[in-house]
């Protein structure tokens, strides 16, 4: 894997666990836990990012400016966010599985 795309994709890894940090952090609306300095600190870094990253992306994806690949980082956000504890125990278990040679099963 070359270089260039390795950093593409964590440039995309980094944008999507910044906008998971900023969705969980709506999450505690309402309770002792939520900070709304905190919230506003996360939308100013993901802006700053996303900003130094849009260029990068917008050259990957010429026909939608990136917006395409924002809006798949966005569902991408949403299905993630919709998993209960369980359900990332469950994925981490397949995803194991999915990675291990099928010729060491029995």
């Amino acid at each position: 894997m070359n270089n260039e795309y390795k950093h593409f994709q964590n440039a995309v890894k980094l944008v999507t666990y910044l906008q998971l940090a900023l969705e969980s952090i709506d999450d505690f609306k309402g309770s002792v836990l939520y900070r709304h300095s905190l919230k506003n600190k996360m939308n100013a870094l993901e802006k700053e990012i996303t900003s130094v990253l849009l260029t990068p992306l917008k050259q990957i994806d010429k026909d939608t400016d990136g917006s395409e690949l924002f809006n798949m980082i966005q569902e991408k956000v949403e299905l993630i966010m919709s998993l209960s504890l369980e359900d990332f125990t469950m994925l981490k278990q397949e995803i194991e599985e999915a990675k291990t040679p099928t010729n060491s099963k029995k």
